[in-house]
């Protein structure tokens, strides 16, 4: 998947809040999956999960600060943006969206072969 000379960033995105474990079974995957074809993955699942090992509890007051670090990991690196299934529920899916569509990268649809 990967084009061009060198490794590229892709972001995940998704459904999160309301998911049960937050959906992050399906974003694990599909960075390994993305990791196996040369991609080098930008998991926010990995990032929230890195925090509540140390004892972080995701509340609805942190939303704003959640995403906006989500927001400028896609601005600041991302060179193409992975939608998982299920986005267009997901009011921060949807901004990541319009993020990459500002910045123009890439935009890959989950499908039921990927």
């Amino acid at each position: 998947m990967a084009r061009g000379g060198g490794m590229k960033n892709i972001y995940i995105s998704g459904r999160m809040t309301g998911e049960h474990c937050f959906n992050f079974e399906r974003f694990f995957y599909h960075a390994h999956r993305f990791r196996l074809d040369g991609w080098n993955p930008l998991n926010p699942a990995e990032h929230d999960c890195m925090k509540m090992f140390v004892g972080w509890q995701y509340s609805e007051d942190q939303y704003e600060a959640v995403i906006q670090y989500d927001l400028e990991l896609i601005k600041d690196k991302a060179d193409a943006i992975f939608m998982l299934d299920g986005w267009r529920r997901s009011k921060g899916a949807r901004r990541e969206l319009y993020v990459a569509m500002e910045k123009g990268i890439e935009i890959i649809y989950e499908t039921k072969g990927n």
